[in-house]
Formats: structure tokens, C-alpha cells, sequence
């Protein structure tokens, strides 16, 4: 689809800036008193439109699955997928959003890091990317997850996963506390609404329901659940958000966490500018200015 433009270029030399938000895929729940998935990091800013017929990828992360199985053998969740715009010298990525954990396999081999870190069962949780982190020190695109606990007469619970707002909440070892939230997301209006993005999971509870599960944060994160036959809450889709984390099955059953929602690429700039082409996306026009937003990968050119 070709949108028209009355966009001043010389000689292939063109003069545009475009509002982008790119939100990476939201971790997937852990299973297991585990704690709940990392949203995707979430990147905003101007990409400066140089010249003419340069072609721009975009990928659109998708959610991690949820941690799964039985008590026997579980199987940790996995890392939300990169959010992505490149082309000419643009290379911009919102790393995908941790998964949340449940044991000492997860910490080590690092899959509760991400965008925002996954929550966990246990302590240390999930990194984010932000300055000075432990995983990757950058342009802040995240917090961190929180950490699990035990009241050390029924069944630990998890931590919550980290937003792109704000870091997930710690179980507190007492009475009858839930789960930690989910970190809450961020608000945009770059679609033309104000759309809230990228909550993390909330952790789980205890199958013998002293503690609830933690509530998923705003902006689309996953309830974390408390019963054994009810898997966490997914994230909502194309808006990076976190998985719920689930208890595991008592009686050799399965259950699972909940998986993350895949990401989402948004693109505004003024309508008295234009001239691109894209394979796919959707098309509006808001306030002034011209919309296109991803929710799975394609390409644009001005």
C-alpha cells in the first residue's frame, strides 16, 4: 500500500522524523511457586528519515511459552522474542522479556533475564535492561523481577515479573500473602489512544490456597494462579506483557505458566509528510499525524 505526501526531497535526500515505540514478545510464567514472566523492553523515540527508497524491517517479537509439566518434569519458560526496526544505519531492538523461574536451572542458564527481568521462585530474580544492570547495561528498556519466598508451612510462592514501568513486587513470607504483582507497564499515545504496554506476570501462589496469586501488572501482564489445575494467566497479546506463573500439579497432573504476548511495532509522523510503503501493518491517521502499527513483521519504505 503506497500513502501519498506532499514531502519536500532533493535528490533522494528527504527530511522526516517518525515517532516509533517498539515493545519486545513478554516472557512466558514459570511453573512450580514460580515467579511471573518479564514484560518485553519497551524502546521510544524519533527515527530520523534521510533518503528516499530505503527499505525498513520490522520484526515483531513473539510471547515465550509458560513453564510445563509435572512435579517430576518440569520444564522451565522461555524469553520473550526481539522487537525490531533496521534498515540504512537504523538497528533499534527491545529485547524480549525474561521468563520467569521456578529453580536453581533457571538462574543459572539466565532465561528470567530479558527486556524486563523474570520473576522467580527463589532470590536473585530476573535482570532488566536499564544502565548499570548485570545483564546488559543500555538505554533503559525494563525492570527488574522480585523474588519468591516461603511461609514455611505451605508451599512457596514467586515473585512478580518486571515492567517496562516499574520492577515486579516480592512474596512477602507472612500469613496469608499473595504472589508478588507484576511491575506495572507504560501508557503511549502514539497509536492515537492512550494504550497502556508491557505489564509483568504475577507470580504464583500456593495449591493449598493460603497465598493467591500475584496480579499481573498494567499494561496486559498475566494473573499468576493458585490452584493446581489452573494454568497462569497469558499476557495479552501485541503488548509484550508477562505470563502468569502457576503451582505445580499435585498427583504426579500437569499445570503451566502462562505465556507472554507477543510485541508490537508503532510508527506515527506527521501527515504533512509521508510517501511510504509497507507490505503490512495497519493504517490510520489520528490528531494529525499518520499511523502504522505492526503486530507481526513486514517492512516500510519512504
Amino acid at each position: 500500500m503506497t500513502v501519498a505526501n506532499d514531502l519536500a526531497s532533493l535528490g533522494g535526500l528527504i527530511f522526516s522524523n517518525v515517532a516509533y515505540l517498539a515493545v519486545g514478545g513478554g516472557g512466558g510464567g514459570g511453573l512450580n511457586s514460580a515467579g511471573g514472566g518479564g514484560a518485553g523492553g519497551v524502546l521510544q523515540g524519533t527515527l530520523p528519515v534521510l533518503f528516499a527508497n530505503t527499505t525498513y524491517v520490522v520484526t515483531v517479537g513473539s510471547g515465550g511459552a509458560g513453564g510445563s509439566g509435572v512435579s517430576t518434569n518440569q520444564i522451565n519458560g522461555s524469553r520473550g522474542a526481539n522487537s525490531s526496526i533496521s534498515g540504512g544505519i537504523t538497528n533499534i531492538i527491545a529485547i524480549g522479556g525474561g521468563a520467569g523461574g521456578a529453580d536453581a536451572a533457571a538462574a543459572t542458564n539466565g532465561v528470567m533475564n530479558g527486556g524486563s527481568g523474570g520473576g522467580y521462585g527463589g532470590s536473585p530474580a530476573g535482570f532488566a535492561v536499564y544502565p548499570g544492570s548485570s545483564y546488559i547495561s543500555a538505554p533503559q528498556q525494563g525492570y527488574n523481577g522480585n523474588t519468591g519466598t516461603s511461609d514455611s508451612v505451605t508451599y512457596g510462592v514467586g515473585g512478580g515479573g518486571g515492567g517496562g514501568g516499574g520492577p515486579g513486587a516480592n512474596s512477602v513470607n507472612s500469613g496469608t500473602a499473595p504472589g508478588g504483582n507484576g511491575g506495572i507497564g507504560i501508557y503511549s499515545s502514539i497509536s492515537g489512544a492512550n494504550t497502556a504496554y508491557a505489564g509483568g506476570g504475577g507470580g504464583a501462589g500456593d495449591t493449598r490456597g493460603t497465598h493467591a496469586g500475584g496480579t499481573g501488572g498494567l499494561g496486559g501482564g498475566g494473573n499468576g494462579s493458585s490452584s493446581s489445575s489452573t494454568p497462569g494467566g497469558a499476557g495479552t497479546v501485541n503488548t509484550g506483557s508477562g505470563g502468569g506463573a502457576a503451582p505445580y500439579a499435585s498427583g504426579g497432573g500437569s499445570n503451566a505458566g502462562g505465556a507472554g504476548g507477543s510485541g508490537v511495532v508503532i510508527l506515527s509522523w506527521p501527515n504533512t509528510t509521508a510517501n511510504v510503503v509497507f507490505a503490512s501493518g495497519t493504517y490510520s491517521e489520528s490528531g494529525g499525524n499518520r499511523i502504522l502499527k505492526f503486530t507481526s513483521s513486514g517492512f516500510f519504505s519512504f
